[in-house]
């Protein structure tokens, strides 16, 4: 999961262990699998195996590394972590730096273990890449080997004339991290002598390249194997004729010959069927539809059909169109949108407002402001200002408002929003007269009031602001009334709400949005049911030894939710250890507190 850089998680080792009474008599309690000695490239991941007894376990052993050609000394540790299981197996990235490194369990000052040794060595490649053919067919799928690359996740091989320059490639593919194995490519159209070229993460680096191959057109004897594409009757049909880049698109299609390797491509308009852009099995169904993504680049483009694993084409759709964001989303700068509709309520139900009214009691558990937007195209940002009866300003909540091309629409004819505040049994909020100011970019735009009423029997409270309700992204959640949040400036989605700002190292929530999972098992598991939502995840300690500060870190994933642009949503807290018992308590009241904004 992604981090500020005043959070140092420690992706080291989540177990090991146990340091041996002093007549015991084997303390071999670590090891690299089946090797006792291993060497690995700078910052590659090493993986440690541990076994130690129980009663070691209980003495909080830790475990770390350090530089062969010095003693053991804990200021002489360069990475380290405290044991929590007495067997299993720890991750952790070796140092930058080339030379030999012990590993070891200690305690305090005290090394316990005999030590594992590892190298850390630049290793010399030997990349290869091969074809294993003199010639190929125009336009045939053939399968290309490689060997000892740099496993790098943009590592790619392209196809190119033997005396094209690395910039003019006929085709390519990435090899996402995999350092050996096999790929399937096209060859080109065009007869004449070409290479494989081999390059390095996403550059024009080559670092392999093959031998010179040969593509012919194809013999008369497999020109006459070629389909009779007369004998069929297959159809496309598409739903729509227009959509943004990356945007499901479902292709229809009828009376298929209903091989299992019958398959719908997408190609541009006016290529002769040579480049894929993507393409399926239809799995040997005679009639169905497939989902695709739309193509990322901006264009026209149709699909064809091809039977049995073959390249002849016996149907091919209407054309649709992959629109430009940039020239179909501009800029409405000077867009005004307005509130049609707005009302008090107890409760917004499937996006319309319950319980409309504008008196409210300490009985009522919240009072909403329910608004209906009118029609607009653009980005804005809304916000909700909050007052109490005497002026003061209790709290401020902000939307950003989706453009209608983010939504794949050409416009909103209306929109609903809300906010709202909590009132039951919070005798805190004054009785009187409430004021909410609600403004789009930075405009005025409603001024309503409401009314909490005071019961006999209620004394007027005295005011004194506990806590506030924040919104970032869709998630809003109640924290301390002097916390303030702020964006990760190194990561997209991912933000951070200082629960104590004055202090340099206080308390820390965390919020991130991902497509990706981020959650990784790390100590005691930790699950919390809320009335709303459903967290699990992890509990665990993590020193930092630049600042020497022991933390208690809760990371978290909320089940089976995810934000309108598909995320799934996390959120950790990190406080010391010292802190964490004053603390619990009051994570459990913020989780109690989330809410996703749909």
């Amino acid at each position: 999961m992604k981090r500020s850089s005043c959070i140092v998680l420690i992706f080291l080792f989540l177990t090991l262990m146990s340091f041996a009474q002093q007549d015991a008599v084997d303390n071999h309690y670590l090891s690299f699998g089946e090797e006792d000695y291993i060497s690995v490239s700078p910052g590659e991941s090493v993986s440690i195996n541990h076994n130690i007894p129980e009663e070691i376990l209980q003495k909080n052993p830790s475990i770390g590394f350090f530089d062969s050609d010095l003693t053991f000394g804990i200021n002489n540790i360069l990475k380290s972590s405290m044991i929590f299981n007495s067997n299993g197996n720890t991750l952790f990235y070796a140092p930058t730096d080339e030379g030999i490194y012990n590993v070891c369990i200690y305690v305090d000052n005290e090394m316990i273990s005999e030590c594992i040794t590892f190298e850390v060595a630049v290793h010399e490649l030997h990349t290869k890449v091969n074809l294993n053919k003199d010639q190929v067919n125009v336009g045939e799928l053939v399968s290309v080997s490689f060997e000892d690359t740099p496993g790098n996740e943009y590592d790619w091989i392209g196809v190119y004339k033997h005396d094209a320059d690395h910039f003019d490639f006929y085709t390519y593919a990435y090899l996402y991290g995999e350092k050996e194995g096999t790929i399937e490519l096209y060859m080109p159209e065009e007869v004449g002598k070409y290479q494989l070229r081999l390059f390095e993460d996403d550059s024009y680096t080559m670092i392999a390249q093959s031998e010179t191959f040969e593509v012919i057109a194809a013999t008369q004897e497999e020109t006459d194997e070629s389909t009779d594409v007369s004998q069929y009757n297959t159809t496309l049909e598409i739903e729509t004729d227009a959509v943004f880049p990356d945007e499901l698109i479902t292709v229809n299609y009828y009376n298929a010959p209903g091989y299992e390797t019958d398959w719908i491509g997408i190609y541009e308009i006016g290529d002769t069927d040579g480049y894929i852009i993507d393409w399926l099995y239809t799995d040997g169904a005679e009639n169905g539809s497939i989902d695709f993504y739309a193509p990322y680049e901006p264009g026209n483009y149709v699909f064809r059909f091809f039977p049995n694993d073959t390249f002849d084409i016996i149907a091919e759709s209407d054309p649709f169109a992959v629109l430009d964001v940039e020239t179909t989303n501009p800029e409405d700068s000077d867009e005004k949108v307005m509130v049609r509709k707005s009302v008090f309520c107890e409760a917004v139900e499937e996006d319309l407002p319950v319980n409309e009214k504008i008196d409210f009691t300490y009985s009522d558990d919240y009072c909403y402001l329910w608004l209906e937007l009118g029609a607009f195209k653009g980005s804005h940002e809304g916000i909700w200002e909050w007052y109490y009866p005497d002026g003061e300003l209790y709290d401020s909540v902000y939307l950003d408002i989706p453009s209608a091309y983010e939504r794949g629409l050409e416009s909103f004819d209306s929109l609903s929003l809300w906010s709202w505040i909590p009132i039951k049994d919070e005798p805190e909020k004054q009785a009187g007269i409430w004021q909410v100011h609600f403004y789009i970019d930075d405009e005025l735009v409603l001024a309503k009031q409401f009314m909490i009423k005071e019961t006999q029997s209620l004394k007027r409270p005295v005011i004194e602001k506990t806590d506030k309700t924040i919104q970032i992204g869709e998630l809003s959640l109640t924290v301390p009334v002097n916390a303030e949040w702020f964006e990760d400036i190194e990561y997209e989605d991912s933000y951070y709400i200082n629960l104590e700002p004055e202090r340099e190292f206080g308390p820390l929530v965390g919020i991130d949005f991902s497509t990706e999972e981020v959650l990784y098992e790390e100590g005691e598991a930790y699950r919390y049911q809320s009335d709303y939502l459903q967290f699990e995840g992890w509990d665990y300690i993590s020193y930092d030894e630049e600042y020497d500060l022991t933390d208690r870190i809760i990371d978290l994933k909320i089940t089976d939710q995810y934000d309108s642009y598909g995320n799934m949503i996390y959120i950790f807290f990190v406080c010391t250890e010292d802190e964490y018992e004053a603390w619990k308590d009051k994570f459990v009241k913020i989780l109690d507190s989330v809410r996703i904004i749909e």
